[in-house]
């Protein structure tokens, strides 16, 4: 199945050759990969197939990329929808399923999954990372949406996770800035830095230890882009199953060679609830997901295979 993404361009976009306007717009493929696209007859401006990878484009013209049909990894795709009403979905999303298309993945994402049932379009509000499960809040509309990412900072998210070691503090507080490391063919990560650019606060209860694990509680009290996992390798309990942050990083672009992309990519960390104000009605809500089959039997199994 083939979908149809379109993007109209402008601001600092504009004036830039259509290859390097696609790999600065969509990052999921790389400059060359967007050449081959380009190649191929996939990308049409305004209406008309466009194989010219160094055309100028020009404020205001409509770009249609008509998707992959390249073989991806497999995912899962046992979603779970857990509130819905006119405005607002809660889902409830597995381990091993990206939210929007990232690097060999476009078809076997989320949002893909989801767009038959909503081909009006639906806007996510607290995106999880590919290999994080739970609850995430999804808009049908981009107006609730607007209301909903301004309440953000005020939404409170508790999140479950599988650590490595037995911790001896029951609870304790990080409260370390951070601010993004680039690395030579790494992915971008975020460390603490006593001079970080992002305050960043989160909280974290040890709720049982067995082996080498340790089952924690994690709430963040602000909101950075992968501060539980951050937060977590400085407290000196790395997430188990979280390349990027365990060991020396996670390659910078996912091949389909790659088997750590082909198999599971599981991070032992769950959205366990989110607590919001409805932007609608004014009705406080709970979104919860209990702990997954997968991640209470690693912990149980005190992460060996099974």
């Amino acid at each position: 199945m083939e979908f149809l993404t379109t993007t109209r361009v402008g601001g600092r976009r504009a004036n830039l050759r259509m290859d390097r306007f696609l790999a600065d717009r969509f990052g999921y493929l790389s400059r060359n990969e967007w050449q081959d696209e380009i190649s191929r007859g996939k990308i049409s401006v305004n209406g008309m197939t466009e194989r010219r990878r160094d055309r100028i484009l020009r404020e205001g013209d409509v770009i249609a990329y008509a998707g992959r049909d390249a073989p991806e990894p497999p995912v899962e795709t046992g979603y779970r929808i857990v509130y819905e009403d006119e405005w607002i979905i809660g889902v409830d999303k597995p381990g091993n399923l990206p939210v929007h298309p990232a690097g060999v993945f476009y078809h076997n994402t989320l949002i893909s999954l989801l767009r038959p049932s909503y081909p009006q379009g639906l806007h996510i509000i607290n995106r999880l990372d590919r290999g994080t499960s739970g609850v995430m809040i999804i808009a049908k509309q981009a107006e609730t949406a607007a209301l909903l990412r301004r309440e953000l900072p005020l939404m409170k998210k508790t999140y479950i996770a599988i650590v490595k070691g037995r911790l001896k503090r029951m609870r304790f507080v990080v409260d370390a800035a951070l601010d993004r490391e680039e690395k030579a063919g790494l992915a971008p990560r975020m460390v603490v830095r006593r001079e970080g650019r992002w305050k960043a606060v989160t909280e974290f209860t040890c709720l049982d230890s067995a082996g080498g694990l340790s089952l924690m509680k994690a709430i963040p009290l602000t909101g950075r882009r992968h501060q539980i996992r951050a937060h977590a390798l400085y407290a000196g309990c790395p997430i188990v199953g979280d390349r990027l942050y365990d060991g020396d990083g996670a390659p910078q672009r996912e091949r389909l060679s790659d088997s750590s992309v082909r198999q599971n990519a599981r991070i032992c960390l769950h959205s366990r609830s989110i607590r919001f104000t409805h932007p609608m009605t004014g009705r406080r809500m709970m979104l919860k997901s209990d702990l997954p089959a997968d991640m209470r039997r690693w912990y149980e199994q005190g992460g060996g295979d099974g």
